[in-house]
């Protein structure tokens, strides 16, 4: 005697989910197992040049102490009030983030953006240590190019390179840094995945064992307790790719005196800046004149 109409299609529903369900473990697994690289999506396009926004730039490429690194220090129209260095996101290069922050030239200061080994024309592959290590570098580089009593010096990160900027700046050890601006940034690796696993239904019941593939060395979360100068988060509330709390985290775990944090009501993913009808662009630059040395001019 054959069974319930109804009994076969659920049998036959159930065999496809449970069908879906390996393969969505299998999938994961496969992805996972590679841990560091998830975070990485290079490609060597040129997007666009300083020089299209009609600003003065050097050319640079940083040979000491590891790979070569592609750098651009695009020049203040003016007197510079100081240098920012910009650590982009985890997507396609430099040439491709530079618009969130070229406009800071017009405000008066030098921005001096790079790329992560393997991104762009830089040479090598990235990594965690890679990148951190590679923002340090940077960092030196910036810090020794003039007189600490001329020029003062800004950090800007945003998305993954608000990760790699906390850990380079703990490890570069830079005393001439005067504030940190941290956009879109997470504050754990391992929580980054559990988040992404968590947004497909198939993967949700498996975020907690899967996200154990994923090492949170260098976390920022476990980095930013080392710096000591005001440090200021922005995060949008509706961010669909770095949830909100995570910013939220990563600055609860600061321990400078100077830190802020702003929520960005109904914003996405690194929204403060791109627009310039919003008003992001000139509270920045309220920002950093509010955290520049008064004693050099």
């Amino acid at each position: 005697m054959t069974g319930e109409p109804g009994n076969d299609v659920e049998a036959r529903l159930s065999f496809v989910v449970r069908i879906l369900h390996g393969i969505a473990i299998a999938g994961a697994l496969v992805l996972f197992s590679g841990c560091n690289h998830l975070f990485y999506h290079p490609d060597a396009v040129v997007y666009s040049t300083p020089q299209r926004y009609g600003h003065l730039f050097d050319d640079i490429t940083l040979t000491e102490g590891g790979p070569a690194l592609h750098l651009w220090r695009i020049r203040a129209h003016g007197r510079p009030r100081g240098i920012v260095v910009h650590f982009h996101g985890n997507a396609q290069n430099m040439s491709a983030h530079m618009r969130f922050v070229e406009w800071l030239a017009e405000g008066g200061y030098d921005v001096v953006t790079f790329d992560y080994r393997g991104y762009g024309s830089s040479r090598g592959k990235p990594d965690r240590e890679g990148t951190v290590e590679d923002g340090a570098r940077v960092l030196r580089w910036v810090a020794g190019l003039t007189d600490p009593s001329k020029a003062d010096l800004f950090v800007v990160g945003q998305s993954l390179g608000g990760a790699i900027a906390v850990a380079a700046i703990a490890r570069a050890r830079v005393d001439r840094i005067r504030a940190v601006v941290i956009e879109s940034a997470f504050a754990s690796y391992r929580g980054m995945a559990r988040s992404k696993l968590a947004q497909f239904f198939l993967t949700w019941p498996l975020q907690w064992p899967l996200s154990w593939l994923v090492s949170d060395e260098l976390s920022p979360v476990d980095e930013v307790g080392q710096l000591s100068m005001p440090i200021l988060f922005i995060h949008g509330d509706s961010d669909p790719v770095v949830p909100c709390f995570q910013g939220r985290a990563l600055y609860e775990a600061a321990t400078a005196p100077g830190k802020e944090f702003w929520e960005l009501e109904g914003a996405g993913h690194t929204p403060a800046f791109l627009d310039p009808r919003l008003p992001g662009r000139g509270d920045l630059l309220r920002w950093l004149a509010s955290h520049e040395d008064k004693s050099r001019r």
